[in-house]
């Protein structure tokens, strides 16, 4: 089954685990560069995600440009208003799906709301 890559205006994060660096890869082997996303170092977090804020989409991984601290295992986050998340979907098994969302930026989810 291919993987399928949508777009959204409005999902939410769950971060699930500490982020870290990701790198760049030239011919399938990975580089000591970092990978960047408009200039900046692009970070990978472990999340689920939502995008009603009740249901789970499902698991997978959050590629964004903020760094966040490792306190923020457990806290929601989103987009800041105006930004659209790549989502792309793929297998991950026989009944379950695997999510990979990049946002450029993220912030906690009540501030996100106050705007």
């Amino acid at each position: 089954m291919p993987s399928m890559n949508l777009k959204y205006r409005d999902i939410i994060c769950l971060v699930l685990g500490v982020g870290r660096l990701r790198k760049h890869y030239e011919g399938g082997e990975r580089t000591d560069k970092d990978e960047l996303l408009n200039g900046k170092p692009l970070y990978r977090y472990p999340a689920a995600f939502s995008s009603d804020g009740i249901t789970c989409m499902g698991v997978g991984t959050l590629d964004t440009t903020s760094e966040l601290a490792p306190s923020s295992f457990g806290e929601l986050y989103r987009g800041v208003p105006g930004q659209q998340a790549e989502v792309i979907v793929s297998p991950n098994g026989q009944y379950d799906v695997r999510l990979n969302v990049r946002m450029e930026s993220v912030v906690p989810a009540a501030k996100a709301d106050q705007k």
